[in-house]
């Protein structure tokens, strides 16, 4: 129980150093060092600009120190829970007008339509690929012509056309100790 109660202290600490103190000691140091590159985005409310002459950043080919003028950062949704950028940088200050950002919002928008149109149309695809399999299955199940074994092995072929790589897919089926697989089956390390 002593050792427990250690354990729980120990993680408050820890939660409490780590997860507050820590933070906020470099938010600050940072503060102080950098005052004017400490604030968390380099992108404005005011007409869309950097607050920044120049952008601290090396992601999407910018490069850290870089002579950018003027930045836009433009967010659309995907889908739900995933997000996009289009980024716009230029050496000229004031590069894009507010009727360019908005043209590119507006294009970001679309482009997030588009992308979560396909990925729906992807989700749909592998559920019909799944019904089908289903629907087979049903009707195997049916065929009173068939022995248990035919059954079996018929079920097994329906099964790889459902996943979504079926070309590299394998099935089997084991009821006691007798197989019924699709060609090709190897016993390796990526089964399910």
């Amino acid at each position: 129980m002593k050792q427990l109660k250690t354990a729980v202290i120990v993680l408050g600490v820890m939660t409490l150093l780590l997860g507050l103190v820590y933070p906020l000691a470099v938010t600050g140091i940072a503060q102080l060092l950098f005052p004017f590159r400490a604030n968390g985005s380099i992108v404005g409310k005011s007409e869309g600009r950097s607050s920044n002459d120049e952008v601290p950043t090396g992601s999407a080919g910018l490069v850290v120190g870089g002579d950018y003028r003027s930045l836009a950062v433009i967010r659309f949704a995907v889908g739900e829970g995933s997000h996009g950028l289009v980024l716009f940088w230029s050496r000229e200050r004031a590069f894009l007008t507010d009727t360019d950002v908005g043209f590119y919002e507006g294009v970001a928008q679309t482009i997030g339509v588009a992308l979560a149109d396909r990925r729906a149309q992807a989700a749909l695809r592998e559920r019909v690929k799944e019904l089908t399999c289903l629907y087979g299955i049903d009707q195997v199940r049916e065929r009173e012509d068939l022995s248990f074994a035919q059954t079996l092995q018929a079920i097994v072929e329906l099964l790889p056309p459902a996943w979504f790589y079926p070309q590299i897919t394998r099935a089997r089926i084991q009821v006691d100790g007798v197989d019924y697989a699709t060609r090709g089956l190897s016993t390796g390390l990526q089964r399910l």
